[in-house]
């Protein structure tokens, strides 16, 4: 067909006689059109996963059921270098990744996920510059069957102006009660 063009897989191999002379040539042909179309998808949609997680403005860490990074974005990689002086690697347990002071709070944490419970907290976190910070972090497990968890995904969010935000507003109410208590009491 005019314009179609199709992908193949050529295998080549010689059959010798005894004293090594080529006696035949055989080719075997496969259409591989179909599979390189979907390694093709596969890459561009990786592409793009890529380019959301790393524009984003959460960090993102992916682990195996051993607890090692399998992968993660910019801005994980980011704080990690800002707030602890490290840089994430492929391969390394995440738990290096922990402050010692939280270690034994987050492996069981950690462990229980991967048994199938996913588990959401915010922390306070006082970074190397002193500056304290809020985040919000999801853990849940990433399974290949529903019975079958095979990794972590963790999501955490900045939330320190929010925070910063309620706290201001809690400040203000006391005050304002407090004005209202004055004036009542007046």
């Amino acid at each position: 067909l005019k314009g179609n063009i199709k992908r193949v897989e050529m295998n080549i191999a010689s059959v010798k006689s005894e004293e090594g002379e080529v006696q035949q040539i055989v080719a075997v042909l496969q259409d591989i059109s179909e599979k390189k179309s979907v390694q093709q998808a596969l890459s561009k949609s990786e592409a793009n996963l890529r380019y959301l997680l790393d524009n984003s403005n959460s960090a993102f860490l992916l682990t195996n059921s051993n607890l090692e990074v399998l992968a993660f974005n910019r801005i994980a990689n980011e704080w990690a270098i800002f707030e602890m002086g490290v840089t994430i690697k492929e391969g390394e347990l995440f738990s290096n990744y922990f402050p010692e002071k939280y270690r034994a709070i987050a492996l069981p944490i950690l462990q229980n996920v991967l048994l199938g419970k996913a588990h959401s907290y915010e922390i306070k976190y006082t970074k190397r510059d002193k500056q304290v910070c809020w985040y919000d972090v999801r853990v849940t497990p990433i399974s290949n069957t529903p019975n079958q968890n095979i990794g972590l995904c963790v999501v955490a969010n900045d939330i320190t102006k929010g925070k910063e935000s309620e706290s201001e507003i809690k400040s203000l109410n006391e005050l304002l009660e407090k004005k209202v208590q004055e004036r009542t009491a007046a």
